[in-house]
């Protein structure tokens, strides 16, 4: 009798791709049977810290058996997922050691994630989520996730031979005083790589801050840590770290979003939490700089749309690129679902340039009805011509928001002319549940 083989014929043809979980039934499988074994299985983290226990020193590992020592006193507290550590922003942490299985995890792939709810932005407001690297400063060898109190957003690096690898998610991507879903997916096995960040679910724009050179440097010698620094206490996390995870694979979206949405079995997430946001890096009405994607690109009303040319247009001013409003009778607004948002903060930098009495202005206008009706919120006028950047916010109206809530820039019906101008950056909407 012939041999079973798998991946070749009898006759010498070969097949030219993969294979998995091969098997062979000695008998007939109903429809229900195969549309069981058809669904992917769930690949399941190497280590879990559900940090549920409530009392005692023991951060127990609910797969793995890396089980973690509190140190210093953090505070079991209820979180995200049934209960949580606090930790207090001076020395606390947990050492989680350094376990062959938890070494060198980016090196051809990796998933780490957990939940915070960060009260501050930590000691020297750098506070560490993981950490198993061996420089404050640096990563030098090993990797890093924080979050970063400068910009309000999320850092994650990774030590290299020929120089460290170091990126950012968007400025104001991070919250204090509410729950937040961070996951990182890497691979250190290329300097070409760049990591994916999602942030309650959806990933976010990632900027490479520093390029990586050279190899990937162990870090077998380092204790993990969560909650601080891996050599010190210097970046103690000030708030709750809730269901931190390691996988040693590269999860997709599809696997993080279940996990992002409730914890990895608690009650799904609802409401809108995050940023819409555009930082005008790009001479483009369609960018999203934010954790939150906006409804619509920027539209004009009184001319042809266009980015880069007319009365309103993203040209450059002080640095980069600004969004430019001058003459009459124009307008540009965008849209953004704040349907699921409990509260919602507009917010956003503006300089007036040669503007020569109260005729000169531009308005910022809401509309909770897709542009059907406008309220004003306020009148950038004259006499006035600004040396720098101002920085303003206005609360949105909680009662009224909804799947089409629109933002827009108004010039008045006349008197303005071409050198009367007001300039607008980093134009954002956070919301919360």
């Amino acid at each position: 009798s012939d041999a079973l083989m798998i991946g070749r014929s009898g006759l010498g043809e070969y097949w030219p791709g993969l294979l998995d979980d091969v098997r062979i039934y000695n008998e007939v499988l109903q429809d229900s049977d195969i549309a069981d074994l058809a669904v992917p299985p769930v690949r399941l983290p190497i280590a879990h810290w559900q940090l549920d226990e409530a009392a005692g020193i023991n951060a127990a590992d609910a797969v793995g058996g890396h089980d973690g020592t509190l140190v210093n006193g953090p505070v079991w507290t209820g979180g995200q997922v049934d209960g949580a550590l606090q930790f207090d922003s001076v020395d606390d942490y947990v050492d989680l050691t350094s376990n062959a299985e938890l070494d060198d995890i980016f090196i051809g792939g990796a998933t780490v994630m957990a939940w915070i709810n960060p009260a501050g932005w930590g000691a020297s407001d750098f506070a560490r989520i993981f950490d198993k690297s061996s420089s404050a400063s640096s990563t030098g060898a090993g990797w890093v996730m924080r979050i970063n109190g400068n910009e309000d957003m999320i850092n994650f690096g990774q030590g290299f031979s020929g120089g460290r690898g170091w990126w950012r998610t968007p400025f104001d991507s991070i919250m204090l005083g509410s729950w937040q879903h961070i996951a990182v997916v890497y691979d250190a096995g290329s300097t070409a790589n760049d990591p994916t960040v999602y942030i309650n679910g959806s990933p976010v724009t990632v900027t490479r801050v520093e390029a990586p050179s050279g190899d990937a440097l162990s870090d077998a010698s380092i204790n993990l840590r969560l909650g601080n620094y891996a050599g010190g206490t210097t970046h103690t996390f000030d708030g709750k770290i809730d269901d931190a995870r390691i996988y040693n694979v590269m999860l997709d979206a599809s696997e993080i979003v279940p996990i992002a949405s409730g914890g990895g079995g608690g009650s799904p997430l609802t409401g809108c939490s995050g940023t819409f946001r555009d930082e005008f890096n790009l001479r483009q009405y369609d960018q999203n700089d934010g954790t939150l994607t906006w409804t619509t690109n920027w539209e004009e009303t009184g001319e042809s749309t266009s980015s880069t040319g007319g009365d309103i247009r993203i040209d450059n001013d002080t640095s980069d690129f600004q969004l430019m409003l001058r003459d009459d009778g124009q307008t540009v607004w965008r849209e953004a679902d704040l349907s699921e948002a409990g509260s919602a903060t507009l917010s956003f930098d503006y300089r007036r340039e040669n503007l020569k009495n109260s005729g000169d202005y531009v308005a910022v206008e809401v509309s909770y009805d897709g542009g059907s009706n406008w309220n004003e919120l306020d009148r950038f006028t004259g006499n006035a011509d600004d040396a720098s950047y101002t920085s303003t916010s206005y609360p949105l109206d909680s009662a009224q928001l909804s799947a089409n809530t629109r933002i827009r820039f108004k010039t008045p019906g006349n008197g303005m002319k071409d050198n009367n101008q007001v300039w607008f950056d980093d134009i954002q909407i956070q919301c919360t549940p």
